[in-house]
């Protein structure tokens, strides 16, 4: 197969997204990831779009993945929401307090907000 075939997917899968049809968006996503396993982008885009479904196990599994892809601050605020939305409250706030320290302001205003969310 074509290695930009899933620059196609991603595509279609944003249109999905824009119309609203979030599901086959998701799946589109998923098998570009298929095709692209290191490709970070795929990961953020199905994490907030597997959140809005409520597939938070789905989420929590991108982000560990998309961690392994890219490591940093803003992986790392993707897996803390996935966290917190998937009801793990120690490993949200384990990340966001380590996320509290770090050098991106929006990043570090975020995570505070979500540990002050949290006590």
């Amino acid at each position: 197969m074509d290695p930009r075939a899933w620059t196609t997917l991603q595509m279609e899968a944003t249109r999905l997204q824009q119309q609203g049809d979030v599901e086959k968006a998701a799946h589109l996503l998923i098998e570009a990831i298929e095709l692209a396993p290191k490709e970070p982008k795929l990961y953020e885009q199905l994490i907030p779009l597997t959140l809005r479904m409520g597939s938070t196990q789905t989420a929590v599994d991108a982000a560990k993945e998309l961690l392994r892809v890219r490591p940093g601050p803003a992986s790392e605020w993707l897996a803390a929401v996935a966290a917190l939305a998937h009801g793990d409250t120690g490993d949200a706030k384990r990340r966001a307090t380590q996320l509290s320290k770090s050098d991106d302001a929006s990043i570090r205003a975020q995570a505070k907000a979500m540990l002050a969310q949290l006590k």
